[in-house]
């Protein structure tokens, strides 16, 4: 599909659609959608997610307030809301500080993972249906184990470019027996403080994007998003939500599979061979060192000779390099200079 504001703005209504019809930012299915439809490369695409789910988040909390689907035990669960709120800034930060370190081929299994478990919990939660009494723990178990859930959920929530309320909720459920209308709205809330710090650390990211994507892209998902939170907030008491989160879990789950799979990981194993280079140099990375726009690499080829090359962060990025890994030195040249001892 072609990068353009109109197919950004439809994408972004459908999936806040979704996502608020369960009491989710969406965020979790617009990220595969961003890598297959508009072609972004993983990375890129969780820092785009990331933005486009603070707008949406912020708009399906407020409607849910309005229209009187607030959290009916705020009381009893405000403390554990503050704990999950700062839990998740802390994870949140260092979630952002890992995705700039890991290479793609890791953050793909690592996303291919998150997408398979939370599309697992929406089934199993539509199955269940269960209601709990919450965990039996005294106040400060309650305060430990929110801050504790939070770092965790935190981590995700920046790894993916989510919200994260497809763990928030479980969490609240299960652990603090919130009923399940009061805990996706107050999901949406707790996630707003870890969306802004992983912003805030990944905005190199975002600069880097450039005008173009920011602009043209991620400003009419945004609006899109707000537009379909919006709508599926209003309907959430007229739709079978079971219904819905079968069928969008098992749609979360075949995408993990098909475009995380281990067919895109060798897709350019497949591909390397295909050139008309004279020389393709095998060997390991043994350094990566970034700049403000480019990486200096080394690639060791074996008998003590190291090749270095000088990439943009970008190709880095897109490669998937680290140290450690298998890669190739590939040199083309027009010309081939010929040289001897004295």
């Amino acid at each position: 599909m072609r990068r353009s504001p109109p197919a950004a703005l439809v994408t972004g209504v459908a999936v806040g659609s979704l996502g608020g019809l369960i009491g989710l930012g969406g965020a979790e299915f617009r990220l595969p959608l961003l890598v297959a439809l508009f072609g972004y490369s993983l990375r890129r695409a969780v820092s785009l997610n990331l933005a486009t789910s603070f707008v949406t988040v912020a708009a399906a909390g407020t409607t849910r307030v309005v229209i009187g689907a607030g959290p009916a035990f705020l009381g009893s669960l405000g403390a554990v809301a503050v704990m999950m709120a700062l839990g998740g800034m802390i994870g949140a930060r260092s979630g952002s500080r890992w995705l700039v370190r890991v290479s793609d081929s890791r953050l793909r299994r690592l996303v291919r993972g998150l997408l398979l478990l939370i599309g697992a919990l929406l089934v199993v939660e539509a199955a269940l249906a269960w209601q709990s009494t919450g965990l039996a723990l005294g106040d400060f178990g309650r305060m430990a184990l929110g801050v504790g859930a939070g770092i965790l959920i935190g981590a995700v929530s920046s790894l993916l470019g989510v919200a994260g309320g497809e763990l928030i909720i479980p969490t609240l459920m299960f652990a603090f027996g919130a009923d399940i209308k009061s805990a996706g709205t107050l999901s949406l809330f707790i996630s707003i403080p870890a969306i802004i710090v992983g912003l805030a650390s990944q905005r190199a990211q975002l600069v880097s994007a450039g005008r173009r994507d920011l602009i043209g892209i991620v400003v009419p998902l945004g609006v899109g998003s707000v537009i379909g939170a919006i709508a599926g907030a209003t309907l959430v008491a007229r739709v079978p939500g079971a219904a819905v989160k079968v069928l969008l879990g098992a749609v979360l789950i075949v995408s993990a599979l098909k475009l995380f799979g281990v067919e895109s990981e060798g897709l350019w194993r497949n591909c390397a061979m295909r050139l008309s280079a004279r020389n393709l140099l095998k060997g390991r990375v043994v350094e990566v060192l970034r700049g403000t726009t480019t990486a200096r690499v080394k690639i060791d080829i074996g008998g003590g000779m190291l090749i270095t090359s000088s990439i943009t962060n970008e190709a880095v990025d897109e490669l998937g390099l680290a140290e450690g890994d298998t890669a190739y030195a590939v040199i083309k040249a027009s010309d081939v200079m010929v040289g001897k001892d004295g």
